[in-house]
């Protein structure tokens, strides 16, 4: 079988879609030997990544089309599909193009526009829900990773349950626990965090509820006088503000932002945290939360969109509406260890069913029931 992806995002700085694109080109060529694979890219490069990402195995051909953005997509990525014979066509991105010379497989990661038209200007929602709502309707199949997505694909863009195919996405093997406490304390001394601190991971963004965290956090240390800061890990999106935010609540010096750090300083981060906390109130899956499982980590987490499917039986779950509520559950992790312990055991057990391999033979089934 010949098999063509549209994986111009591995060559790209790092977001949800390009850890997606990255694994699964690389779990495919973990994988499966026998099928022969295009990878398409465009020419563009960011320097900061370089080349990295790219597969050099036997059944692996790397085919860069000397062009970017609508023009790639909509004329020249179909015009080599039909010169290379793909018998199967699969786009990462949510998108597809308007000419399909073969079977096309897409895979959404989430309906974000759509589930919160609050949180996207007007231009772009409009123009995500027209291309997003064709790729679903005119796509040969769907890989949805979550449940979550793949009702959002029926509820907003009437697609037939039985079109979808749900695909979790794995987790880095990279992270696991460290059990060195000396490179654990290191790494508190070298961001100058102290002695105990609670952890969130990912972009500071509006609907990733950083301003009702901060707002519990405020009930945490003026009621339970809790010793802890909070450590946020994360760029700043969408002029969030985030350190006025931290000032207006009083919590200058409580509250460290790290911005953007190393992932090898992050496994060590979630190694060195009392416990993850993700009140989102939108994700397409969650990666982080299975991050922090495998490092050992408990989690509190939002009972919103796909989170619980995440974090499973393995996490304590709020309502991410309720600064009170979402105190609540931190105040009873850090302070009940017979349900921390418990956490944990099963954050670890509940990780490890997670992989970047199992999304690959998953989604090589697709592949080959076309």
């Amino acid at each position: 079988m010949k098999i063509a992806i549209d994986a111009r995002d591995i060559l790209r700085k790092q977001t949800g879609i390009v850890t997606y694109t990255v694994n699964l080109v690389k779990g495919l060529a973990a994988v499966d030997d026998k099928n022969d694979y295009t990878i398409y890219l465009d020419s563009y490069r960011d320097t900061e990544v370089g080349e990295g990402n790219l597969v050099k195995q036997p059944n692996f051909k790397n085919a860069v089309l000397r062009s970017k953005g609508a023009l790639w997509k909509q004329i020249f990525l179909p015009l080599d599909l039909v010169l290379h014979k793909a018998d199967v066509f699969h786009s990462p991105t949510s998108t597809i193009p308007a000419i399909r010379p073969r079977k096309t497989i897409v895979t959404f990661c989430d309906l974000f526009h759509e589930a919160n038209p609050q949180w996207t200007p007007p231009k772009i929602k409009n123009r995500l829900s027209r291309l997003y709502k064709f790729a679903a309707l005119k796509s040969d199949h769907i890989i949805a990773i979550s449940e979550n997505t793949k009702s959002d694909l029926v509820k907003y863009y009437g697609v037939q349950p039985e079109k979808i195919t749900v695909i979790y996405p794995g987790k880095d093997e990279f992270f696991k626990e460290v059990k060195d406490v000396k490179e654990v304390e290191d790494i508190k001394e070298k961001y100058k965090i102290g002695r105990e601190f609670v952890l969130h991971v990912g972009a500071l963004a509006e609907w990733r509820n950083v301003p009702r965290l901060i707002e519990a956090f405020g009930i945490l240390k003026l009621v339970d006088r809790i010793p802890h800061k909070l450590v946020l890990v994360g760029r700043e999106v969408w002029g969030l503000k985030i350190n006025k935010i931290i000032k207006e609540a009083g919590l200058t010096g409580d509250v460290i932002d790290l911005d953007y750090i190393p992932i090898e300083d992050l496994r060590t981060l979630y190694n060195a945290a009392d416990l993850l906390v993700f009140p989102s109130l939108y994700e397409g899956f969650g990666i982080p939360v299975l991050e922090a499982q495998a490092c050992g980590t408990p989690v509190v987490v939002s009972n919103a969109a796909a989170l619980p499917e995440a974090v499973g039986d393995a996490g304590m779950l709020i309502d991410p509406y309720d600064p009170e509520a979402i105190a609540d559950g931190i105040r009873t992790v850090l302070s009940d260890d017979e349900l921390r312990q418990d956490l944990i055991k099963k954050g670890f057990e509940h990780a490890r069913k997670f992989s970047w391999e199992k999304m690959a033979r998953e989604t090589l089934a697709v592949y080959q029931s076309r």
